[in-house]
């Protein structure tokens, strides 16, 4: 081909181009398509309106399902918060109603000392009553103060020598220790327990009923002595 006929195509095409080719004012406006609509890519490739709807509902279902699973963990989140939120709010109505009950049995003992008891003195005088089943009835009841009483019921005598005894009823469940080392008793050479049950004994000495005994650990010797006589034994 001579280079007078390939000008000639090319001359040929361009006037085609000129007659057929129109601009984008001169194409006809659309409000519809349909499937076999084409719309023309790079490469000199195509596709179809149905291909490119079917991508673009896709995307669109996808980015749906990522927007509802957003939300579903934000409304998990908040139901969260708000269980959090009622469970401390009862907590918080729990200890106030601990602390009003509190108050109000310090209310009550306060209201029941009130005139009482003498600080100076630490005398109790009077009846003191308690809502907790402290019942204390004495004419003049000597007390350290502050006292702690909880389910003791207490009942005045004064019949003996004219010194107030109380006559109590109370189940120990610590504990009951003197203030201080070889100081206070239990029963007296007058008024005596009846019975004392223990599992262990501890003592320096036991008399028994005028009969003493003891036992010097360093030397091991036990020793019952009733007056002038006495009874050693060694130990080995």
């Amino acid at each position: 081909m001579t280079d007078e006929e390939k000008q000639e195509i090319i001359e040929e095409v361009l006037a085609a181009l000129k007659t057929n080719g129109k601009t984008i004012e001169q194409l006809t406006v659309v409000t519809t398509m349909t499937d076999t609509d084409k719309f023309e890519l790079s490469g000199g490739r195509y596709v179809t309106y149905a291909v490119l709807q079917d991508d673009v509902t896709e995307d669109v279902a996808t980015a749906a399902a990522k927007a509802q699973n957003t939300a579903d963990a934000a409304a998990t989140a908040a139901n969260n918060a708000q269980s959090n939120a009622d469970t401390a709010l009862q907590a918080a109505d729990e200890a106030a109603t601990a602390a009003a009950k509190a108050q109000n049995t310090a209310d009550a003992a306060t209201k029941a000392l009130d005139g009482k008891l003498d600080n100076t003195t630490d005398t109790l005088e009077g009846v003191l009553t308690a809502t907790d089943g402290v019942a204390v009835n004495a004419e003049l009841l000597e007390m350290d103060y502050p006292q702690k009483l909880s389910g003791v019921e207490y009942a005045q005598d004064n019949t003996s020598s004219g010194a107030a005894k109380l006559t109590v009823a109370m189940a120990v469940s610590g504990h009951l220790i003197p203030a201080s080392d070889s100081k206070q008793d239990l029963g007296g050479t007058s008024n005596r327990w009846s019975y004392v049950n223990a599992v262990n004994i501890n003592a320096k000495s036991i008399n028994l009923d005028g009969a003493k005994l003891t036992y010097d650990s360093s030397a091991g010797v036990l020793t019952i002595s009733a007056g002038s006589k006495k009874l050693e034994l060694t130990l080995e």
